[in-house]
C-alpha cells in the first residue's frame, strides 16, 4: 500500500507519524484566541513550529469553534494571504496546509504554495 503524497513535487511519506502545527489567524480562535493575526508574531509562531520539528503548518483564518459564524472568501483572504505569502517567502521550504472552507480561498492559496487543504466542512459549506 502506497503511504506518499505529492507535495508540490515533494514526495512525503506518511509510513511514519507526522506533526502539524496549527497557526490560527482569527481573533475567535477557540484554541489561542487570534494571538498570531498579525505578521511579526506568525513568523516568530512559524519560525518556533519549525524549530520544535513540525511537518506541516496549518493555516487558518475562519473560526472553527461552536457558535461561530462562517466568514466569507473575501474577508477570509483579506486575513490569509499576505501573512501566507510572507510566511511562503521566509520560509520557503515549508510545507503549508490552509484551513479554509471556502474553494476561492483554497484556489489562492494553492496558486501561492500551500499543498494541502483542510476543509472541516468536507465540501459541504462550498462544493465548489
Amino acid at each position: 500500500m502506497n503511504k506518499t503524497i505529492n507535495c508540490k513535487g515533494t514526495l512525503i511519506d506518511f509510513s511514519k507519524p507526522m506533526v502539524m502545527g496549527i497557526l490560527n489567524l482569527s481573533s475567535d480562535s477557540f484554541y489561542d484566541g487570534g494571538h498570531y493575526g498579525d505578521l511579526k508574531k506568525a513568523l516568530f509562531q512559524v519560525e518556533k513550529m519549525i524549530s520544535e520539528g513540525v511537518d506541516f503548518i496549518d493555516i487558518g483564518a475562519a473560526s472553527s469553534k461552536p457558535g461561530s459564524k462562517l466568514i466569507d472568501s473575501d474577508e477570509e483572504k483579506n486575513r490569509l494571504l499576505n501573512i501566507f505569502e510572507a510566511l511562503r517567502k521566509e520560509f520557503p521550504d515549508s510545507l503549508f496546509s490552509i484551513d479554509t472552507y471556502n474553494s476561492s480561498t483554497a484556489a489562492a492559496c494553492l496558486e501561492r504554495g500551500a499543498v494541502i487543504i483542510n476543509d472541516i466542512s468536507s465540501g459541504s459549506i462550498d462544493p465548489n
